[in-house]
């Protein structure tokens, strides 16, 4: 019929090319009701690029996801992929493919059925999808044939051909999270969107999938926006991280830079396990850390007089059973096995400050618990952070211009 043929048309037009294309979000805004979900928000994804972007609950980060696939609006701003705007284009003709946390399978239909879905709604008509009938149909024919290609290539390449027979109910986590992945990966899309995927699989298969999904992308070059809270999953897939904090991106680089640069305090504590120690202080004419009565080397360039905090990770201070300069007294309140390493839980003698020392886990016997200890900070590891400012408030703002 005429009207079957504009479908056709249409379809033709949209399908997605299969270039990695380039991601821009400019000064995105998003509110619901008083409350600021995303508050100028812009970044760029080169193409073939993975960027996750990190925060904790309730920042932002999915509603960021929803506003480049369209299933949300923003209130200002623009999303181009590819270089064009798609801010006022339909989520189906984006060219992008979105994968939810919760899978978001069909429980009715087997993998295959999954993962061709989109490929039957997009490239047949309806009289190609009659049961039985449209099979038979000579056009028709070429087009099943066409969708059985390739939801076979991508079911050998997630390695679920074996399950392709099978309901989502008769596989497990891991087995659903592939098929999910496989009915995106299906539509070879300009732009791949994954909503926190892992966070419903254990951890041992958290971290496999993790691996896999890595040396996916990696083949396929397929840019990629990875949601998470999870800063290790960030730190291990990213090309770079975005991180943000109440609607904001705070800071923007490889999972290097943030790691051994964090521009304030809030990204140093959120990238810091268990977590981030922290000391008031103030600077000294000598351009030290006055901490609890002890003057204490950094390498930041310190202003003398002002006030703020030290912080530092577990892993960039060590403990000693004799005084040396520098180094502060502490009580050994607990000890916690992690494998390899330990975490030895102190409090300063001087100000009740609580601090966790990462060392070997062979080390635990030198350690009791109420036993006193010093307490020395690595002087080239640890960052100063004004009360009012940012460490490096001028690099933060030509990161943010450079995004």
């Amino acid at each position: 019929s005429p009207s079957s043929g504009v479908v056709e048309t249409n379809r033709k037009q949209t399908k997605p090319d299969r270039k990695p294309s380039s991601l821009e979000i400019r000064s995105v805004t998003k509110r619901y009701g008083e409350f600021k979900a995303l508050d100028n928000v812009s970044l760029k994804l080169e193409a073939g690029e993975l960027v996750s972007v990190l925060g904790p609950s309730g920042c932002g980060k999915s509603t960021l996801l929803r506003v480049v696939a369209g299933l949300e609006e923003g209130e200002n701003g623009d999303v181009r992929i590819g270089g064009e705007s798609v801010t006022h284009v339909s989520p189906k003709d984006r060219g992008v493919a979105f994968v939810f946390q919760t899978y978001a399978l069909y429980p009715h239909m087997t993998s295959y059925d999954n993962i061709a879905a989109p490929l039957i709604m997009r490239e047949l008509n309806a009289f190609d999808r009659l049961p039985i009938v449209g099979r038979m149909l000579p056009s028709s024919k070429r087009k099943y044939q066409s969708v059985d290609d390739r939801v076979n290539a991508v079911s050998d390449l997630l390695k679920i051909r074996e399950y392709l027979s099978r309901k989502p109910s008769q596989m497990s986590g891991g087995q659903r999270q592939r098929v999910a992945l496989g009915r995106a990966l299906v539509r070879e899309p300009k732009l791949f969107l994954l909503d926190e995927p892992f966070a419903n699989l254990d951890a041992s298969l958290r971290n496999h999938t993790r691996a896999e999904l890595s040396i996916l992308q990696k083949r396929l070059g397929t840019t990629t926006v990875f949601v998470t809270h999870d800063q290790t999953e960030a730190m291990a897939l990213s090309d770079r991280i975005a991180l943000m904090f109440e609607g904001k991106i705070r800071q923007i680089g490889t999972p290097d830079d943030l790691y051994r640069n964090p521009l304030d305090l809030d990204v140093a504590r959120f990238l810091s396990q268990p977590y981030l120690n922290s000391f008031p202080a103030e600077i000294t004419l000598s351009g030290r850390a006055l901490i609890a009565g002890e003057h204490v080397p950094l390498a930041d360039a310190l202003k003398p007089g002002t006030r703020g905090i030290v912080g530092f990770r577990p892993e960039h201070c060590t403990l000693a059973a004799r005084k040396r300069p520098n180094m502060l007294q502490v009580i050994i309140e607990r000890l916690e096995h992690a494998g390899a390493e330990a975490h030895v839980f102190v409090r300063l003698s001087a100000t009740h400050e609580p601090c966790v020392v990462r060392i070997a886990s062979s080390d635990m016997k030198d350690w009791q618990v109420g036993s006193s200890a010093w307490l020395s900070i690595n002087s080239t590891e640890g960052w100063y952070f004004p009360r009012a400012a940012r460490r490096r408030d001028d690099l933060f703002q030509d990161e943010l211009a450079l995004a």
